[in-house]
């Protein structure tokens, strides 16, 4: 993994590992509610719009998922973070199926933190992973 954060920028390491902490509690340890409600602020803004904004929303939405793909995975590759901001780098697997060779789903997360280091708002882009046959270039995806 990839870290690109000025050291001096206490907030920008803070918020880093809150977010590797929720990544690794939300869905790699497939408890999505229980770390919605430790890192997310109750009233966290969600920008994707096929998720619920609340802390409680996006936490029972991810629960409802994992029910329907329970080996919903993420990797972390890159992390760029300053101040309130960080900004992760990321490939989900099975977030759309139960395929055992899914590629997966490329995916750029902004999440905005507090002074508290609690997230309270989110913003992302997601892409699927090309087959290298479909590419039109070999520098991959990640």
């Amino acid at each position: 993994m990839e870290i690109i954060i000025n050291p001096t920028d206490e907030k920008a390491l803070r918020n880093t590992d809150l977010l590797l902490a929720l990544y690794e509690d939300m869905i790699n340890n497939k408890e999505p509610l229980q770390a919605a409600r430790k890192f997310l602020h109750p009233e966290y803004i969600q920008h994707n719009p096929y998720l619920p904004t609340s802390a409680d929303g996006t936490g029972l939405a991810f629960k409802k998922r994992m029910e329907e793909f329970p080996n919903m995975q993420v990797s972390v590759y890159r992390i760029i973070a300053s101040g309130d901001y960080v900004w992760a780098h990321v490939k989900f697997k099975n977030i759309y199926s139960n395929d055992p060779d899914d590629l997966g789903v490329a995916g750029v997360d902004i999440f905005k933190f507090n002074d508290e280091g609690t997230i309270t708002e989110h913003w992302d882009v997601l892409q699927p992973v090309a087959e290298a046959a479909q590419s039109a270039n070999t520098n991959g995806m990640f």
